[in-house]
């Protein structure tokens, strides 16, 4: 685990280090939203396993654009506007096929 940490804290540092770098939120958020896709994907498929409760131990990655608390809040009522606006709709959408199809593994 505490490599995990490390490197963590690396990508945390990195992507401070870019944005800080640039004033253009656009030229930078494209190297972050690798990491809030990451997220979602976790917690839609924890959600639909019946695990959300158990958002803080999944392996959620900082450095996107929406931090893991934000994100797990996010899936937990189901509105996306944290997010890109087409990272939102797709997020918005496979939650809403996720409660007529469960099976998280399919």
């Amino acid at each position: 685990r505490e490599v995990e940490e490390l490197a963590e804290r690396h990508v945390r540092m990195a992507s401070e280090l870019m944005v800080s770098a640039s004033p253009d939120a656009r030229v930078t958020d494209c190297f972050s939203y690798r990491y809030d896709v990451h997220n979602l994907k976790l917690l839609l498929k924890a959600q639909a396993l019946g695990r959300l409760g158990e958002g803080e131990s999944l392996p959620l990655m900082a450095g996107g654009t929406v931090e893991p608390e934000r994100a797990i809040k996010a899936v937990t009522d189901g509105h996306f506007d944290a997010y890109a606006p087409e990272i939102a709709a797709e997020a918005a959408q496979l939650s809403r096929e996720m409660v007529v199809k469960v099976d998280p593994l399919a």
